[in-house]
């Protein structure tokens, strides 16, 4: 990983865009082979989250390409022109490079369930060597790191194709398929939370200590988290009446995804803050 700088703000978007397409890609595998609903405009809805992808692996080289120019009093014509040695002969690069392929990748991937599984698995391992969390050289770090995101992902992307289905397309997502959706991404999130709380411990011990910067960001993560949990448990609770409000739920999850998303650029900026 690059060191902090201030062009982290486009590093923190670029990664939060490339997350955002990893998770609707696993809401899209959710939506049509574990819960067999029908996925209007697939082909379209998938270029566009390809798309989505792509800019953030844009932003991201666009931030390592300021960074690089800052740090060697360079012209950015300069830094831009480093540009295939950079994808091919670091780390950082072939990673980013390898994440564009298995993206591109996906617009086949999409219609076989086995491949698309092992592509999204991809893209989350490209992720995770472009974080920290690769930059300990701990093994423990490293899966607890991709578990962790792979989890949050999953949920984040299930709630994506869940309003999708509740607002863009009304009749389709309904009382069973809610209930259902609850019962098998309450597990996941469970096990996200418990690998995140552990790999911020072991990153505390491992480094000796966390910086304020980190601890505050960790704050804020964690507000959002109850903030996330709080509208969760309040949906768990409408789901079961025989009366089902429909749009008292439609509110609480529109609230739940406001804060899903604050939630996800939070863990975004988290992952280009250096533990110490």
């Amino acid at each position: 990983m690059l060191p902090l700088s201030s062009h982290l703000l486009d590093g923190m978007l670029g990664r939060a865009f490339a997350l955002v397409a990893v998770a609707i890609l696993s809401g899209i595998y959710l939506w049509r082979y574990y819960f067999r609903l029908k996925m209007p405009n697939l082909r379209r809805m998938t270029g566009s989250v390809v798309l989505i992808g792509l800019a953030g692996v844009a932003l991201s080289l666009n931030s390592t390409f300021f960074q690089l120019a800052d740090a060697d009093g360079e012209t950015l014509s300069l830094a831009w022109q480093e540009i295939v040695p950079l994808l091919v002969q670091t780390s950082y690069g072939r990673y980013w490079l390898g994440f564009s392929l298995l993206l591109i990748l996906a617009l086949h991937t999409v219609h076989q369930g086995r491949w698309m599984v092992l592509n999204i698995l991809g893209m989350v391992t490209c992720l995770t060597m472009n974080s920290h969390a690769a930059d300990t050289g701990s093994v423990v770090t490293w899966v607890l790191h991709m578990v962790h995101i792979s989890c949050v992902l999953l949920w984040w992307g299930g709630l994506v194709m869940i309003m999708l289905g509740r607002f863009a397309h009304p009749g389709v997502v309904e009382q069973p398929t809610l209930q259902a959706f609850s019962t098998l991404i309450l597990p996941v999130f469970l096990l996200g939370l418990a690998t995140g709380g552990w790999r911020l411990a072991s990153a505390f011990f491992e480094n000796g200590g966390l910086s304020t910067a980190y601890w505050a960001l960790v704050a804020v993560k964690g507000g959002l988290l109850l903030a996330v949990m709080l509208c969760a448990w309040r949906l768990r609770q409408l789901l079961p009446q025989i009366q089902f409000d429909g749009k008292r739920y439609d509110d609480g999850l529109s609230l739940e995804f406001f804060f899903a998303v604050l939630l996800l650029l939070a863990a975004a900026m988290l992952t280009q803050l250096p533990p110490l």
